[in-house]
């Protein structure tokens, strides 16, 4: 009889244990998406995007830390470039006006385009960091593709086989 409540005990314990895990990672993923969303309720922004502009940024920082000891002026300014230009990707993403909101279809349309174009922007600065890549490791850089642009994971997971050559 005393086996059977013990062993109850312990099921109640291992339960009452995974009902604290289960809402504890409730509660951080509704902290980071509050903290994603802080400036921008109007609507739900892309992780997945969020996620690429972060690594963008991680990459820009990474990219000036290599190039600036032996960069010249000019390519110094274009790392710069990039960098800014990532950061105000971020900013004008995680950013929207609430009168966005007030304007119906004409708001929603107007953060698609912006999003869109903001797409573009991340595509364009991350293929400039790769050509200061190739430029690091004494490569030719890499003329646009009349296709256009690459996709933006493509960019972002060639800069990292180019950044790791970069490190050997």
């Amino acid at each position: 009889m005393s086996q059977s409540r013990l062993l109850d005990a312990i099921k109640d314990i291992a339960l009452f244990a995974l009902l604290i895990f289960l809402v504890s990672v409730t509660i951080q993923r509704l902290k980071k998406f509050i903290s994603l969303h802080e400036k921008s309720m109007i609507h739900e922004l892309d992780t997945t995007f969020f996620n690429q502009i972060k690594e963008a940024q991680r990459q820009a920082g990474l990219i000036a830390q290599f190039i600036e000891p032996t960069a010249n002026e000019q390519e110094t300014r274009r790392m710069q470039q990039i960098t800014r230009l990532v950061q105000a990707i971020e900013r004008k993403y995680t950013r929207n006006a609430p009168s966005l909101a007030l304007l119906g279809p004409i708001g929603t349309a107007s953060i698609v385009t912006k999003e869109q174009r903001l797409r573009r922007e991340l595509n364009q600065a991350l293929f400039n960091m790769r050509n200061l890549l190739h430029v690091a490791l004494d490569e030719q850089p890499v003329a646009m593709p009349k296709e256009g642009y690459p996709s933006i994971e493509l960019l972002i997971d060639e800069n990292k086989k180019l950044l790791k050559q970069l490190q050997v």
